[in-house]
């Protein structure tokens, strides 16, 4: 019997998010075993919000080359550990499963199942301009396209037996070490160069405050923008909104879902014209 699983790590701050996630992963994908890594001093809140939702882990141990702050967030390398398991995906904290996505862990043997970002983004984009010539001359191949979002791969963890090792020695090849900021998504892309196979962007939709997914189709949906929707901020007049509420909060009041999109359709001019503005003035201050 095929085993597979899921993994996510948050800290407080993201822990509605793990919930929602791993909620609907759940309700969509019962057969699969879930993960979420935590810092050790968040394990025992951690634990009790979830409430059975997953197996609560804390980090093995310390990665080099990345700074206290963000070692939680890289923890994404321990997915290789799971050895017990045929095939595993690695999904952010801030993404919910709006229906099954078993194509998620159909892996070739030796390859990574991903979804590329939107066209415009190109991999060394997500880094700054002082590490960007770095980057492009070790991986020459990866500077015109736009790779994958770290936000979901799946992979067999027979074969990538020691993801940690392979990042930190990305790192050192890079010249990244220490840095104070994220850079998981063009590591991620220099750590599988050439052995992806991408999935369509419905398993990993990413674009929420721009272009709205079709609920009909759309597998899962991925709030990689700040504010995420958990927090008071969010602006509940975005289509988006209308997927935290029915896929993250797992809403079944058709009621209050018709009052979310009344609301949404109601701003939608509003919204659509102060973005022009905003585009307009960004444009003519360039």
């Amino acid at each position: 019997m095929t085993r597979i699983a899921v993994f996510t790590a948050c800290d407080r701050i993201y822990l509605p998010g793990a919930v929602a996630m791993l909620g609907s992963a759940r309700r969509h994908h019962p057969e699969v075993d879930r993960f979420c890594m935590v810092p050790e001093q968040d394990r025992e809140f951690a634990t009790a919000a979830l409430d059975g939702l997953a197996t609560v882990l804390t980090p093995p141990r310390r990665i080099a080359g990345v700074v206290d702050r963000l070692q939680i967030a890289n923890s994404k390398v321990f997915v290789s550990d799971r050895t017990e398991y045929d095939a595993i995906a690695w999904v952010d904290c801030d993404v919910v499963f709006c229906r099954p996505a078993p194509e998620i862990w159909d892996i070739r043997p030796g390859r990574v199942v991903a979804v590329r970002t939107p066209p415009s983004n190109r991999v060394p984009h997500n880094l700054p301009t002082e590490l960007r010539d770095r980057f492009r001359e070790l991986y020459p191949n990866l500077s015109a396209t736009p790779g994958f979002n770290g936000g979901l791969f799946a992979l067999r963890p027979s074969d990538w037996p020691n993801l940690q090792m392979l990042l930190e020695h990305t790192l050192t090849k890079l010249g990244f070490q220490d840095q104070p900021q994220y850079f998981d998504q063009p590591i991620l892309n220099a750590m599988f160069e050439g052995r992806v196979d991408f999935l369509d962007s419905i398993f990993n939709w990413t674009e929420m405050f721009d272009t709205p997914p079709d609920p009909a189709v759309v597998k899962v949906v991925h709030f990689a923008s700040r504010p995420k929707p958990w927090e008071p901020n969010y602006p509940k007049h975005e289509p988006g909104y209308w997927f935290w509420v029915k896929h993250g909060l797992a809403e079944a009041d058709e009621v209050r879902l018709n009052r979310v999109r009344r609301n949404i359709w109601l701003r939608t001019p509003k919204r659509k014209l102060a973005k022009l503005i905003r585009k307009v003035w960004w444009g003519n201050t360039r």
